[in-house]
């Protein structure tokens, strides 16, 4: 008896290009409906300064002018703070599209003590909400010891329940030899609420190199947080600090940030269940027929 053979590559090719391209058809669609949806989140303004940190010897008057671009549709914009020693110029006005306007931003610390003070400074248009951190450092007008603080690249973005590592380096500026600093350690909101606090005392005679390792709680909030350091010496009062995020462990970098990656994930999925699909159907196919003969 002659056997029969069966050819798979004769069968009706157009039904399975037809199903790759309607899949691929429904990945791009999924895709590009994602991908505007977050590039719709981008500001249809922006501004020349991320953060506004700012170093000042007390007495002195302060004034910061800040670019803003309106890049989309003509607009009015509202500026405010909720620190109440700064003030604006303006606080209301008109920008059309495709248009730049400086905007003065009034530091009234004339009479402010010594210390680190934070907030935000919040500018609006229509729905759209832009803040912008606000750090101002101010310290006495002679200063005898002062620091600079590194923090490792891996703690510069941290999570709720982890630990940030801080590098504090005092120095002794005008080399007056072996002398006992006490030092203050804070870790704060952007509104001032301090979550970490710390004093100590310490002896420095060229310049000494303090880590500090702080415990992040579970149940702190995300955001902008200023970790301080002051240094004080008699009248002198140095202030050094640094801006870092608490971010939220919920929303991971590789599919909240990155539709690309998504989408080649997605493409692959599909190519593989159309893959299983178009070999179920040629099996059942090639059964139906033997079982015919």
């Amino acid at each position: 008896m002659e056997r029969k053979v069966y050819k798979l590559g004769k069968t009706k090719t157009w039904i399975w290009i037809f199903l790759i391209v309607f899949i691929i058809a429904i990945a791009g669609f999924v895709y590009f409906k994602y991908y505007f949806n977050f590039n719709n989140n981008k500001m249809s303004f922006s501004v020349d300064n991320v953060l506004l940190k700012l170093n000042v010897k007390e007495g002195n008057v302060l004034k910061k002018d800040v670019k803003l671009t309106n890049n989309e549709g003509g607009s009015k914009f509202n500026v405010k703070t909720d620190l109440d020693f700064v003030s604006f110029n303006e606080s209301e006005f008109f920008l059309e599209s495709n248009n730049k306007k400086n905007f003065a931003v009034n530091f009234n610390i004339k009479n402010m003590t010594p210390g680190i003070y934070s907030g935000n400074l919040i500018i609006s248009k229509n729905k759209e909400e832009l803040v912008i951190p606000v750090i101002i450092e101010i310290e006495t007008k002679e200063i005898l010891f002062d620091s600079t603080i590194n923090v490792p690249v891996e703690y510069s973005d941290i999570y709720p329940g982890e630990k940030a590592i801080i590098e504090n380096k005092i120095l002794n500026l005008d080399r007056i030899g072996l002398k006992t600093l006490d030092v203050e350690y804070s870790l704060r909101s952007m509104d001032g609420k301090i979550i970490y606090s710390e004093q100590e005392s310490i002896a420095v005679e060229d310049q000494v190199l303090s880590t500090k390792i702080i415990p992040i709680e579970d149940n702190v909030k995300t955001g902008y947080y200023v970790f301080s350091a002051i240094i004080k010496y008699k009248d002198s009062v140095g202030i050094s600090s640094y801006l870092f995020r608490i971010s939220d462990k919920k929303n991971p970098m590789i599919f909240g940030q990155n539709p690309l990656f998504l989408f080649i994930v997605l493409i692959l999925i599909l190519v593989l269940v159309a893959f299983f699909i178009y070999y179920l159907w040629t099996r059942d196919k090639l059964l139906k027929e033997l079982h015919n003969e």
